[in-house]
Order: C-alpha cells, then sequence, then structure tokens
C-alpha cells in the first residue's frame, strides 16, 4: 500500500467528489480548501454536512414491519398471538403492518457513525458540533451494532441517492476502522489498508470517464470499469471452475485501440532482483494476461501506480515494453502534487499510453 503520510487528506478528499458527485455541490464548497488532520476528520466533516443537507431534504423512510397490539384491527391479524392475549382477558388483538419510518436501516447506520465520532476527541470541535446538531434529529431512530450490519441488504433508489455517499463514508469508518480490543471496548485505526487502493482506482475510473471522455480526440472512447475477461482456452475449457477469474481495472476502447489500465498502491513500486531494482513480477504478468486474453489483437497494458516517498518512474521509455505484438509500460502519478497538476498527469498518461 502506498504510503498515505504523503498523500494530502484534501487529494483524497478531491479524488472522492469523483467517485461520489455529490460532494461538488455547493454545500461541500468549503471542504476544498480545508486541510484535515486525518482521515476521521474527513469522514466527519463529510457527514457533518452530508447530514444536514439530509436532514433538510427529509430523512429517508421506508416501510417496516411491525407488530403491536391495539384494541383495532390494523393490517394483518396475528391469530395466535390474538388468542393468547385474549386468554389474558385483554381486548387487544396482536396486528402484524408495514410502517412508514425514519427508524430504518441507513439511518440507524448514520446515527451511529456520527455517535461515535462525536465521542471521539481527536475531531475538531467544530465538527463534532455539527454532528451533535444533526444527532437532534435522530432522537426517534435507533443505532446499531457495528459488528452486525448487513451491508449487502442496503438498496439505494431515487429517493435515497444521497445515502450512497453518506453510507459508503460510514462503511469506510465501521466495517474498517472501527476495532474492538479485548476488554470490548472501542477504538479507531488508521486509514484502512484497501481504502486508498479503491479511492484511487474509482479516481481514475471517474476522471477519464467524466474529463477526458468526449473531449477531442476521444469523442467515441468506451470506458469500462471492472470488466471479466475469458481466458483463450478451447470452448470446452472456458467454464472449467479451476480457471481463476480475470476481472480488469479499467478498459478503455475507441475504434481498433485497446487500453487497459491496472491501478497499483503499494509502499515499493519495485522488487529487489539480483542486487537491481525491477517491475515487480506478478504486476507484470497479470497485466500480460489481461492484454493477452481481452480479445483484440495489439492490445496496451498500463500498470498505473501511485507514486511513493522514494519511488517513482521518471524515464518513461525505459518502462515501455513490447511484449509479443502488446505494448505494456509503467507509469507513477504524484498524489503528494496539487490535485490541478494531479489531473494534468493523468491526462497526459493517458495521452501518451493510448
Amino acid at each position: 500500500m502506498s504510503d498515505t503520510n504523503v498523500i494530502p487528506l484534501r487529494n483524497v478528499y478531491f479524488m472522492l467528489t469523483y467517485a461520489f458527485r455529490c460532494l461538488r455541490q455547493a454545500s461541500y464548497a468549503d471542504l476544498d480548501a480545508t486541510e484535515f488532520p486525518d482521515a476521521k476528520n474527513l469522514f466527519a466533516a463529510i457527514l457533518g454536512k452530508g447530514v444536514a443537507q439530509a436532514v433538510k431534504q427529509g430523512l429517508y423512510r421506508e416501510y417496516t414491519e411491525k407488530s403491536e397490539a391495539s384494541p383495532i384491527v390494523r393490517g394483518k391479524l396475528n391469530f395466535s398471538e390474538t388468542i393468547r392475549i385474549r386468554c389474558q382477558n385483554k381486548p387487544d388483538v396482536l396486528c402484524e403492518f408495514d410502517d412508514l419510518s425514519e427508524d430504518n436501516l441507513s439511518n440507524r447506520i448514520l446515527k451511529t457513525t456520527m455517535v461515535f465520532l462525536t465521542r471521539d476527541k481527536t475531531i475538531k470541535p467544530d465538527l463534532r458540533d455539527q454532528l451533535k446538531n444533526n444527532l437532534f434529529y435522530f432522537g426517534k431512530i435507533g443505532e446499531v451494532n457495528p459488528t452486525q450490519i448487513s451491508w449487502s441488504t442496503i438498496r439505494f433508489q431515487r429517493n435515497n441517492l444521497i445515502y450512497e455517499m453518506l453510507l459508503s463514508i460510514c462503511w469506510l469508518f465501521l466495517d474498517k476502522m472501527l476495532q474492538i480490543d479485548e476488554q470490548g471496548k472501542y477504538t479507531v485505526a488508521q486509514f484502512p489498508e484497501d481504502f486508498l487502493f479503491n479511492v484511487y482506482e474509482n479516481f481514475v475510473y471517474e476522471y477519464i470517464r467524466q474529463d477526458i471522455k468526449g473531449t477531442p480526440g476521444y469523442e467515441e472512447l468506451q470506458v469500462k470499469h471492472g470488466s471479466s475477461l475469458k481466458w483463450r482456452v478451447p470452448e470446452e475449457q472456458i467454464e472449467n471452475e479451476y480457471l481463476p477469474t480475470m476481472i480488469t481495472d479499467i478498459m478503455l476502447q475507441q475504434g481498433t485501440k485497446t487500453l487497459i489500465i491496472d491501478t497499483k498502491c503499494y509502499r515499493e513500486i519495485f522488487q529487489q532482483n539480483q542486487n537491481k531494482k525491477t517491475l515487480r513480477s506478478q504486476h507484470l504478468y497479470q497485466i500480460f494476461a489481461y492484454v493477452k486474453n481481452c480479445g483484440v489483437e495489439g492490445a496496451s497494458g498500463l500498470l498505473l501506480y501511485a507514486e511513493t516517498a522514494n519511488e517513482r518512474i521518471d524515464d518513461k521509455d525505459k518502462y515501455k515494453f513490447n511484449m509479443d505484438g502488446n505494448t505494456i509500460c509503467a507509469r507513477t502519478l504524484d498524489l503528494s502534487a496539487d490535485f490541478e497538476s494531479i489531473k494534468e498527469q493523468l491526462k497526459i498518461i493517458i495521452n501518451d499510453s493510448f
């Protein structure tokens, strides 16, 4: 994993704005110039503003199944429980019905995350105050045990799209950073190891899709994310269960040209091989397998590394190879630079490679 200490959190925020375009709205504008001491404060700032916006629009409500004793029938009657109640000489009946409520899993996750952040003394006071103000509107909403959240059951639709970004931040905090010690107390770890990798990959994909696609020279560009490739084996072996899956990070196609991009975030870009540094073998094997099995003759491959404090690729020609008719190259992107410079670097790399 690339050393997060050399990447300003402000740049991490800017990369997140590509993954979640709602962060470009005016309500988040003042975060552009903010310096965050750590990831927790970054998340607190985003949630503070995002949840306030959700409150203003009206917290998301969904139908939840409820069971309640009542003197009148509402919804579906539970006969067995009603008989038990009547045996106790009570006039009520037990009814089961759907109730449109704010007390649902999505809002419970938001509340739980904000509660943990307000208890953390390393969160800046103004950010804690903003979260506490938000919590005022969650009084009738319960909390949830972070270890028991079924994240895969959460679905997004038109009336709760704002929650997609907010719950992604909650997932990063609750599922990846929040830890339980032997005494059952919660502690917060540093940046989750796979967080920056995912942000980096999504930023590269979204930048190409949003800022490069459709520009002069790229009018017909197709940008694909997470494409599944099939091995070039006889037809009867394609579904062989012992063949591993091949899923690319990013694939660009225009006309007869195809470029497969594999994004990498590691503390060390190179490996030591017989007293000299070389590119990592497994990375070259991987990108070579992609270009040979993508179904396009002469496809190109790009290993795009996040530049580290000590390792970078200066001479691009030395890291450009013709391998059996396919061009494969390796480049580094300096994520410690000013964000406009990062975008310009990426644009140049795409032009050179495609």
